[in-house]
């Protein structure tokens, strides 16, 4: 069986804005757990160990990244793959940013780039 290769439906302005808001609310989740980590640790009433140490630094990397990603790709005719804006949207669901999931999202923005180049 052979099925015709569909293009997705088109990307509308306001497709764009419940992108960027569900990107936002992904942020805002961040900011929330580190907040709760650093209000953890300036208890004095709590133990803070090395591993609840580790965990806001990698809470605090992972979201400076995820806010680097938002700039990088805020309103970039990129986004308009839905490969780029799934790969996106699950790095930034994720509590870890990874350098393969960076490396996916540049090779995602890569083959995006090359199908726009090969379309008239």
């Amino acid at each position: 069986m052979v099925f015709a290769a569909t293009t997705p439906p088109p990307f509308t302005e306001e497709d764009e804005i419940d992108f960027y808001e569900q990107l936002q609310d992904e942020l805002a989740a961040s900011e929330n757990q580190v907040h709760a980590l650093v209000m953890e640790k300036a208890n004095n009433r709590t133990i803070f160990t090395h591993q609840r140490q580790i965990m806001l630094e990698s809470a605090k990397s992972a979201m400076q990244t995820k806010y680097t990603l938002y700039s990088n790709f805020y309103q970039t005719p990129s986004i308009q793959s839905p490969q780029v804006r799934r790969i996106l949207l699950n790095i930034f669901q994720s509590d870890e940013v990874t350098t393969d999931d960076l490396q996916n999202l540049q090779s995602a923005v890569i083959q995006w780039q090359r199908r726009k180049k090969e379309t008239p």
